[in-house]
This record gives structure tokens, C-alpha cells and sequence, in this order.
């Protein structure tokens, strides 16, 4: 409930980002989908899919959440991850959160533009803060 309704106003807040946005974490992928896993991919070093829990759109941006699986689809073995260790410290929980965007105009398809994976609190909350700027920078 409470990502819903955060996806919902960090949605509000970019629309008017739609044209420029802040740097990517990975090079242009033709779906949403593809970038997070390409993104999470190559943090986790390992194939992955994604079981997609709340996703909401708004123009050119994206937020989806949910838990990340192994290429097959079974659950991570985070152990063997560079999160081991807040695995073992017990600040790691089975999820991820991010914020995607299209960029049609340069052709740079669908680019990650947050990625959190682990989080044990809501780690884009402040998502809404940072990109306001930007939206307002457009004019």
C-alpha cells in the first residue's frame, strides 16, 4: 500500500520530467522490464527475472517493485552476492524498487534511473525530492 501510493506521487512529480532526466545506470533497453534486469543483472552478476508486484506509468517514467529471481526463476541465493554481508547483518530484504525512463528523443530507449535492491525501508521516498528539481528546471 504504502509503494503504491508513493509510485503514485513520485509519478506526479516526474511527469513533468518526461523529456530530460538524470543520468542512467544502463545503456537504452526496449522495455522497462529489460532495462531493471539488465541493470540488476549486472549488480547481482548473475541472470535474473523479475516478479513485478506494483507497477505504475506516467508518460515516459516507470516505478516497479518487487522481488528479484534467479534466471530461472527461483529465489537468490544472496549469499553468494556482493549484499552477503547485509545479508548476514541482517539489513537485506528480498526486494528491489526503481524508477525507469523512456527517452525516445535521443533514442536511448528505456534507461534505469534508480535502482535499489535489499532495501529494509522505502528507499524512494526521497526519489520524489530529487527529481522535482529537475522537473522544474525544464520550465
Amino acid at each position: 500500500m504504502v509503494i503504491a501510493l508513493a509510485a503514485s506521487v513520485l509519478l506526479a512529480v516526474v511527469a513533468g520530467c518526461a523529456r530530460t532526466g538524470p543520468e542512467s545506470t544502463t545503456v537504452g533497453a526496449s522495455t522497462p522490464r529489460l532495462a531493471v534486469q539488465q541493470a540488476m543483472a549486472s549488480r547481482l552478476d548473475r541472470p535474473v527475472t523479475l516478479d513485478v508486484r506494483t507497477a505504475r506509468s506516467h508518460e515516459d517514467w516507470m516505478f516497479l517493485a518487487g522481488r528479484p529471481l534467479t534466471g530461472d526463476g527461483r529465489p537468490i541465493d544472496y549469499r553468494r552476492t556482493s549484499f552477503a554481508q547485509d545479508l548476514a547483518e541482517g539489513v537485506f530484504d528480498d526486494n528491489f524498487s526503481t524508477l525507469v525512463r523512456h527517452d525516445a528523443q535521443a533514442g536511448r530507449g528505456w534507461q534505469v534511473v534508480e535502482l535499489s535492491i535489499g532495501a529494509t525501508d522505502a528507499p524512494f521516498i526521497d526519489w520524489f525530492e530529487r527529481f522535482r528539481g529537475q522537473a522544474a528546471d525544464r520550465g
